[in-house]
C-alpha cells in the first residue's frame, strides 16, 4: 500500500516541487575524478595495465590510502604490513583495485550520514561483487562491466538520500514488499523513480550509455530488461534484496518469470547459488570497511 501525496492547494504539489529539487541536484553533481575516468578506460588484458594503474593510484593520495587499507585489512591477512602502492596492488589485484577506486570516487560524492545510508552502500557493493561473480559462470557478459553496473544500479537512491532523506525514509518505512511496490512508492512521494533519476545522473556524468540503460531498467521485468547484462544485474539486485529489506522479500523476487531460468543457467543448484551469494557478501563487507561505509 502506498500513501498518496495530497496537494496543499497552494502553488505546486509537494511531489512536483520535490521532483524539481531532485532534477536540480543531478544537474549540480560534481564530475567523477579524471583519474577514475582514465582507470575505467584501461584494458585489463593489456600487459602494461598494472603499471598504468599503479601510476594513476600514486597520483591520488586518497586512492593510495584506500588501497593500502584494503591490502592490510583482515580479509587480506598479509604476514607483514604493506606500505607501498606496488605491493598493495600486487596483494589486492589490478581489477579489484580499480573497482575499489571507482567506489571511492562515488563515495566522495555520496557520503553516508547514518547507519541506514551505509547499508545502502553495502547493498550496492554486494550487487556489484555478485554480478561480477555470476558473469564469470558461462555468461557472455564482461565481469568488470557487470561490476560497474552493479555498483551504480542504485545511483538514484543515493541522490534521494542526499537531497530528500526524509522522503526516502518514508519510502523505506512504507509496507512495500516487491520492487514494483518500491517504485510505486517512490513515484507517489517523489514524482519519479530511483531508476529514472539514476539514469539521468549517469548521462550527466557522461558514462557509457550501456550503464545508464542498465540503471534505468534494473527493475523492469526480465522480458523488458533488454540484454544479458541488465538481467544479470537485476538478478544480483534481487538476490541481495535482503540488504535493504531483511524480511525475506528477496526470495519472492526469484518468482519473476525468467529469473529462475537465468539463475539455473549460471549455477548447478540452489546450494551453489547460496554459496556464491555468501562469498559475495563477505567480499563486499571487506570493501565497505575499506571505504569507511561498513554498517551493522
Amino acid at each position: 500500500m502506498v500513501v498518496p501525496i495530497r496537494s496543499t492547494g497552494m502553488g505546486s504539489p509537494p511531489t512536483v516541487s520535490l521532483r524539481r529539487r531532485l532534477e536540480q541536484h543531478f544537474e549540480e553533481l560534481p564530475v567523477l575524478p579524471a583519474v577514475v575516468v582514465q582507470l575505467m578506460s584501461l584494458d585489463p588484458e593489456d600487459a602494461h595495465c598494472f603499471e598504468h594503474v599503479r601510476r594513476l593510484i600514486e597520483s591520488e593520495p586518497a586512492f593510495s590510502a584506500r588501497l593500502l587499507a584494503l591490502a592490510n585489512s583482515a580479509a587480506s591477512a598479509p604476514r607483514q604490513p604493506i606500505v607501498s602502492v606496488r605491493d598493495a596492488l600486487q596483494r589486492v589485484g589490478t581489477r579489484q583495485a580499480v573497482n575499489l577506486l571507482l567506489a571511492t570516487a562515488v563515495a566522495r560524492v555520496f557520503v553516508p550520514r547514518d547507519e541506514w545510508e551505509k547499508c545502502l552502500w553495502r547493498h550496492s557493493l554486494e550487487v556489484a561483487v555478485l554480478a561480477r561473480a555470476l558473469a564469470t559462470r558461462g555468461s557472455s557478459v564482461d565481469p568488470e562491466h557487470a561490476y560497474t553496473c552493479g555498483l551504480l544500479h542504485d545511483l538514484g537512491r543515493f541522490i534521494l538520500f542526499q537531497e530528500a532523506p526524509a522522503e526516502l525514509h518514508r519510502i523505506e518505512q512504507a509496507p512495500w514488499r516487491t520492487p514494483d511496490e518500491l517504485l510505486a512508492a517512490e513515484r507517489s512521494l517523489c514524482g519519479l523513480t530511483h531508476s529514472e533519476l539514476g539514469a539521468l545522473a549517469c548521462r550527466k556524468w557522461r558514462l557509457p550509455e550501456v550503464i545508464a540503460s542498465v540503471v534505468a531498467t534494473h527493475h523492469s521485468s526480465f522480458a523488458a530488461a533488454g540484454n544479458e547484462l541488465a538481467r544479470l544485474v537485476q538478478l544480483s539486485d534481487w538476490l541481495m534484496f535482503s540488504s535493504v529489506r531483511p524480511d525475506g522479500a528477496h526470495r519472492l523476487a526469484l518468482r519473476e518469470p525468467g529469473s529462475e531460468a537465468v539463475a539455473a543457467s549460471l549455477t548447478e543448484s540452489q546450494e551453489e547459488l547460496d554459496a556464491i551469494v555468501d562469498e559475495a557478501r563477505a567480499e563486499a563487507d571487506g570493501m565497505a570497511r575499506a571505504l569507511g561505509v561498513h554498517c551493522g
